[in-house]
């Protein structure tokens, strides 16, 4: 008589199941972690370029300005008239050279840049894009110094008259919302910034 074996297929657990399926999850949630950390990490590098590029951009087109034609004043008013004390100080939201002013604008839908007078009002929001923009004063042609990534909440100008006049300038810049930037990311990369830039340096002897 014959013997017949049963082989028996080796087969999961449901303990060895579970275990097993543990294991996959706490793997698959430390490389989301990992991913995420890295995302957001390379989304800081990336805004703080553009933050730095937009800031680079703005200084070196006004201390060029200030090099070749001079301080002429600053405005407490986008209408006013810029001017400042010989020996004293003054702030304003405008700056005038010899060619040129310089002030907060929002550009509206059909293109044309409204010009701000209290940038603590008009630019506090998320949502609200301001600019910094160049007036020729020859030309009378309007042109922004910061790109559409960016937006200012803030930004003044400082004068100090006397010998050697130098303007301090003052500006506060985050990325702009409607790029896409998640809102968390937006409010830890606020850069305040501070120049100061002489009008010695136009000065030859």
């Amino acid at each position: 008589m014959k013997h017949i074996k049963i082989q028996k297929k080796a087969a999961f657990t449901l303990i060895e199941l579970i275990v097993s399926m543990t294991i996959f999850t706490i793997i698959m949630v430390s490389v989301m972690s990992i991913f995420i950390f890295s995302s957001q990490l390379s989304g800081k590098i990336e805004i703080n370029r553009v933050l730095q590029e937009n800031i680079k951009n703005v200084v070196e087109t006004i201390a060029e300005d200030v090099r070749k034609n001079r301080l002429v004043g600053v405005s407490d008013t986008l209408l006013g008239t810029c001017s400042f004390l010989d020996w004293g100080f003054k702030l304003g939201t405008k700056l005038c050279t010899g060619a040129s002013e310089y002030y907060f604008a929002k550009e509206d839908a059909t293109g044309t840049w409204i010009r701000i007078e209290d940038a603590a009002v008009w630019c506090s929001q998320m949502i609200d894009q301001c600019r910094i923009v160049k007036k020729d004063i020859s030309s009378w042609n309007i042109s922004p110094l910061s790109n559409n990534f960016v937006t200012f909440r803030d930004f003044s100008f400082a004068l100090f008259g006397g010998d050697v006049p130098y303007v301090t300038l003052n500006f506060r810049i985050q990325p702009a919302t409607w790029k896409g930037v998640q809102v968390n990311l937006i409010e830890q990369s606020e850069l305040i910034f501070q120049t100061t830039i002489s009008q010695r340096m136009v000065d030859i002897n």
